[in-house]
């Protein structure tokens, strides 16, 4: 049979073209990155063996009988490692460890079997052979390599299958162009087996790996050389899975905000560059830039650390030149040995960001096991919050508030709380920046709202309890959601009650750029008959301006205000200023933090209108705040 060529070599050529880009591109030395350049190597030799094995078949009179032999095989081998292989690879990229070392002992064991299999076949004949008239037969297990190929084909799609969400589509697609690309390359084979487009069908679907999965774009920095925040975590993994540890010199560019403001974006690319291909220039696969402010740079030791500062220091003592304007550029470095990589890469990630943005430094005393604790501590308390969201684990306590005039708790303050089987009592102040940041603010805030009406629609507090209203806390995130009005009024209309029962809290954290749709929204309260509270007034948080921004009936005295006036005299000319203030602008006034009978006496002789306090009672748990209401209000 005389075979057709021309894909074989054009697959032999692209191969080695793939390498050739391969050794020159720096390249992230991962463990599926050092499989692919084993499948492109072993795909070259298995495109030659293939060109020398069908020239042999077709001319076996021209070489002797244990080369025409050796090649068939080999290619035969080489063949049906790129199968293996390739399932070796996506168990490298699908991360499941369950099957770390389950995958090494399969691919030992089938690549024996298969070697052994193939190149005793001349004797056994049970694979291929040559014939006593030099012809090439095929044995009674040649269709067994075909099963085995088609097996480890199946499992590669069933372990990219279960860890899909790890690729983007692109990487799909590569994946998916694999599978079809090989079996129409086996049909091609089966009808033509002249055409030889099998292994040009490898090459062609490696291309696409190469470039949609192991493409070091990926794993670079821009346009410089040197690794990026991706490539810096796959590091970690790295040293993670081999139980290493590692020692990193890390450094920040000081006061890059200044930057951010005095640069245009590419200048500000252009300086993060400079700094990304200098240290990529002296440590190549070492250096990383984790992001445009913050660098890294693997070390063996405290030794390397100080040539690192040495030489840095040096570069930057001269102006940066960028496009049209010449910088000098300071930078915070710090070192740290011996990092645990035993927790999570991103935590370790994290780590190293946080130290850097709050300068912390060995004089400081750092420890960066005290952050990486606090960063699982976060980490930790998502995941709480999260599980909480989703099944309604959030209680509401009350703490009654009372009326100077009547003397009567005719309100109280709703608080949201959280404890976890682990972790005990989480207080809000921890919890709720956290569920701010990763949007779940909103469902809590509707929960805990659905839960103050229930609670007033269950117990009759207006009707049976002389409880007016219900003051809530309302995240500056909630109150510029453009339906948070119908939403809260869907609410109240379910528990039937009625608007001017609930006073909502709020501080001036607000977004400010989202202020129109923040005061629109107030507005529209008001309409229904609700009223609204300026909490933490004095603590830092709210101000004069509010007062005259935001439509409040009430006013919210912090704490700290109180507690310093019982100590300090200036204090307490402040605390007495600012009632006298309030009162004069016709606002309502509640001072939180009463806790002594000295206390009830400052306030009430300065017209404070409403007491909160331990003094009076702590957060109640509802039927808590129920006994406390029957014996205090009836």
């Amino acid at each position: 049979m005389l075979y057709n060529y021309y894909f074989e070599v054009a697959a032999l050529i692209s191969g080695l073209f793939l390498l050739c880009v391969y050794a020159i591109r720096r390249t992230l030395r991962t463990r599926s990155n050092i499989l692919l350049l084993i499948l492109l190597a072993v795909d070259c030799l298995g495109s030659l063996t293939d060109i020398i094995s069908c020239f042999c078949i077709s001319f076996p009179d021209r070489h002797s009988e244990a080369f025409n032999i050796f090649m068939c095989l080999s290619y035969l081998f080489l063949y049906n490692l790129m199968g293996i292989l390739f399932l070796v690879y996506i168990d490298s990229k699908t991360k499941i460890k369950a099957l770390y070392t389950p995958m090494r002992i399969y691919f030992l064991l089938i690549t024996a079997f298969e070697f052994v299999l193939i190149f005793t076949s001349q004797w056994t004949r049970l694979v291929a052979y040559f014939d006593e008239n030099d012809v090439y037969c095929h044995g009674p297990l040649m269709g067994l390599l075909y099963f085995l190929a088609a097996m480890h084909l199946i499992i590669s799609v069933i372990l990219f299958i279960i860890k899909r969400r790890r690729f983007n589509k692109y990487q799909v697609m590569a994946i998916v162009a694999f599978i079809i690309v090989v079996f129409l390359g086996v049909y091609i084979q089966l009808i033509q087996p002249e055409l030889l487009v099998g292994q040009f069908g490898n090459t062609l679907v490696l291309f696409f790996i190469y470039t949609s999965l192991e493409n070091p774009v990926y794993y670079t920095y821009r346009a410089t050389t040197c690794f990026n925040r991706a490539a810096f975590r796959e590091i970690i993994k790295m040293k993670r899975r081999e139980k290493e540890k590692i020692n990193l010199f890390i450094f920040k560019i000081k006061d890059y905000d200044v930057f951010r403001e005095s640069l245009s974006n590419k200048e500000q690319m252009r300086l993060s560059s400079i700094i990304a291909e200098y240290i990529s220039s002296l440590y190549r696969y070492n250096a990383f830039c984790i992001e445009d402010d913050k660098f890294a740079i693997q070390i063996k030791d405290a030794k390397a650390a100080e040539d690192i500062r040495l030489k840095l220091d040096k570069f930057l003592a001269r102006s940066l030149i960028l496009i049209e304007s010449r910088v000098d550029v300071i930078v915070n470095s710090l070192v740290i040995m011996d990092i645990d990589l035993s927790d999570k890469a991103d935590i370790i990630e994290n780590g190293i960001i946080y130290a850097l943005d709050h300068n912390l430094s060995e004089n400081k005393q750092f420890d960066f096991l005290e952050v990486v604790d606090k960063l699982k501590r976060r980490r930790d308390i998502s995941n709480i919050v999260r599980n909480a969201v989703e099944k309604d684990l959030f209680d509401v306590y009350y703490q009654p508030i009372r009326s100077v005039e009547t003397g009567k708790f005719k309100s109280c303050e709703a608080l949201i709380r959280l404890i976890d089987t682990e972790y005990g009592f989480i207080s809000p102040e921890e919890f709720i920046p956290i569920a701010e940041s990763e949007g779940l603010i909103v469902k809590i805030g509707e929960i805990v709202f659905k839960k103050v009406c229930k609670f007033m629609n269950e117990y009759m507090l207006t009707s049976k309890f002389g409880v007016e209203y219900v003051e809530i806390n309302l995240s500056p995130i909630q109150l510029v959601e453009k339906d948070i009005v119908e939403k809260f009024k869907e609410i109240m209309n379910t528990y039937n009650v009625s608007p001017n029962w609930i006073n909502l809290e709020i501080t001036e954290t607000a977004n400010q750029s989202n202020e129109d749709v923040m005061i629109s929204n107030i507005a529209e309260f008001h309409k229904l008959g609700m009223s609204f509270s300026l909490d933490d007034y004095g603590s830092g948080f709210a101000s004069a301006d509010y007062l005259f921004r935001y439509p409040v009936e009430i006013v919210k005295i912090d704490k700290s205000i109180l507690w310093q006036a019982m100590d300090d005299v200036n204090a307490g000319i402040v605390l007495i200023g600012t009632l006298s203030l309030l009162k004069s602008l016709g606002k309502e006034i509640v001072v939180e933090g009463v806790e002594t009978e000295e206390m009830v006496s400052l306030l009430q002789d300065n017209g404070v209108d409403f007491l909160q306090g331990y003094y009076y009672s702590k957060p109640l748990r509802p039927y808590e705040y129920i006994d406390f209401l029957r014996n205090n209000n009836l």
